[in-house]
């Protein structure tokens, strides 16, 4: 069975009962903190402070999949250094080590929510990981993505790649944007004005 996708806040889904999948990195800080800046890693550690105990394992066992069973997060390696772009081979490698979990959990249909890992700040476009999610996962996961946004009554699009939002424009406006025909990339104001949900 191939792995659901539904769109919505992924930490909804994590209230409700599902585990959640965290991209992670594995550079390990001098404290001995995992280094979780930014995204969904960052989120995560705001809500559960598992920066050390993620750098603990990491230290320990290596970069690859951790689960905690006690806060329902799995640590899913997408780089090797955080300001590096993430890694199609180490994401492919990930995805194997958590099929591989998946049975040893036994875990229930759909009871694994997971983002478009290495699409936001690892910089990936999706429609090449997109494949791997398609050989790996199955009906034990969810994939999550964001729910569009809307601002002024128009509706505003995640973009995978560079994880920043677009929202379109009037198709007779003289301005100039470097982005997609017909859209503009929010100004710094109305993407704080946003409670934004990038899973990544």
């Amino acid at each position: 069975m191939k792995y659901f996708e539904t769109t919505g806040n992924i930490w909804t889904f994590h209230a409700q009962g599902s585990w959640l999948v965290i991209p992670t990195n594995g550079f390990v800080k001098n404290n001995g903190d995992l280094v979780m800046g930014a995204g969904l890693a960052r989120q995560a550690n705001d809500r559960f402070q598992v920066s050390h105990e993620l750098g603990q394992a990491v230290a320990s066992k290596g970069n690859r999949v951790q689960i905690y069973p006690a806060k329902r997060l799995v640590a899913f390696p997408t780089k090797h250094h955080w300001t590096e772009q993430s890694d199609i081979a180490l994401i492919e490698t990930s995805l194997q080590q958590l099929a591989e979990i998946a049975e040893l959990m036994c875990w229930k249909d759909r009871e694994v929510a997971i983002p478009r890992v290495g699409c936001g700040n690892g910089k990936l476009e999706w429609p090449n990981v997109q494949p791997l999610f398609d050989k790996y996962l199955d009906g034990h996961f969810m994939l999550v993505n964001p729910k569009p946004k809307y601002a002024g009554g128009a509706i505003i699009t995640p973009n995978f790649s560079t994880g920043k939002f677009s929202v379109p424009i009037p198709i007779k406006s003289t301005q100039y944007y470097p982005m997609t025909a017909g859209t503009r990339q929010l100004t710094k104001e109305e993407e704080e004005s946003l409670d934004k949900d990038l899973p990544f």
